[in-house]
């Protein structure tokens, strides 16, 4: 089945044996309350280890082409699928290290639908390496991997809890301060992680941070341009 999310239109019947059949083809178990038989209302099902993400995020892009999040209804902003939602939907991508990236990191690496999460050390590693490289680092997420698969927040007692770092670039800030700034907040990010006293999750050494990051001339393509 191409993706792992959908929507059920109002009144769908034979809801159960839909339910059943997603259930196996996702394996994910999709619980439901199937007293009368069809939806009340249309409703969007995924697998279990996105519960409590986000359908959507809101943004505004800057002149350098980065996103900068905000909250819905913010005047003026862009709303599209979560990142969550649009990984599962790649699930068939390859991943998009660069040429020449360390194979002992890759295979360190947990591969998940197009995207790389390392442990925290190794993740240091890998945002270091880019960095010498000549990137920046403007996205890491943190990810809790339980059979397989990737839930991007920690349930607590007080509901989902996300953790993510982004960033754009400032006015007047050269491409290297931009990268050296970028490189230092993510490790940062990375480092200073703890596990939340309140967690409802019982294992935490699966936790793994993905990066994202950009070249210099991708944010150049358009009239954008750093300061010398």
């Amino acid at each position: 089945m191409e993706h792992p999310w959908f929507w059920k239109p109002e009144a769908t019947s034979g809801l159960k044996e839909l339910h059943e059949r997603l259930s196996r083809e996702l394996n994910a178990k999709l619980t439901i309350d199937v007293e009368h038989g069809s939806t009340p209302s249309g409703i969007v099902v995924w697998p279990s280890h996105l519960a409590g993400s986000d359908l959507w995020e809101s943004y505004v892009l800057g002149e350098d082409g980065l996103a900068s999040y905000v909250a819905p209804g913010t005047a003026n902003a862009v709303r599209n699928l979560s990142h969550a939602v649009r990984r599962e939907m790649a699930r068939l991508a390859k991943h998009r290290l660069p040429d020449g990236f360390p194979k002992s990191l890759v295979d360190r690496g947990f591969i998940y639908h197009g995207e790389v999460g390392w442990r925290g050390d190794d993740a240091v590693m890998a945002a270091e390496w880019l960095h010498g490289k000549g990137a920046a680092i403007v996205d890491a997420e943190l990810w809790l991997v339980t059979n397989a698969v990737v839930q991007p927040h920690i349930q607590t007692g007080t509901g989902p809890v996300a953790y993510r770092y982004w960033t754009t670039t400032r006015p007047s800030e050269t491409w290297k301060a931009f990268a050296n700034r970028s490189l230092n907040e993510v490790v940062g990010f990375i480092r200073q992680f703890q596990w939340p006293e309140n967690a409802a999750e019982l294992v935490q050494q699966e936790v793994r941070f993905c990066l994202s990051w950009v070249w210099k001339e991708w944010l150049e393509e358009d009239e954008f341009r750093f300061p010398k």
